[in-house]
């Protein structure tokens, strides 16, 4: 019996369901709500993946999933 309680499905929306599977350094600082400069400063210190494409960085959002899921990304 759950008493009234509501039980979390699986079809549950992550946070992070509605983003494309390469995100940009916008997307991630809104993402996380941190400035862009501290998405560049964990790119820099290797803490998220990115990629330099052109002019601007691109950052797989599996590599986003590993770091709010406390994970390792494996490139």
């Amino acid at each position: 019996k759950n008493k009234g309680r509501k039980v979390a499905m699986n079809t549950e929306e992550r946070c992070y369901d509605s983003y494309g599977d390469i995100m940009t350094v916008d997307e991630v600082s809104q993402l996380l709500g941190i400035s862009r400069q501290y998405v560049y400063r964990l790119i820099h210190e290797k803490v998220l993946f990115a990629i330099k494409l052109g002019v601007g960085m691109k950052i797989p959002k599996s590599a986003v999933v590993a770091l709010i899921e406390g994970h390792e990304f494996d490139e």
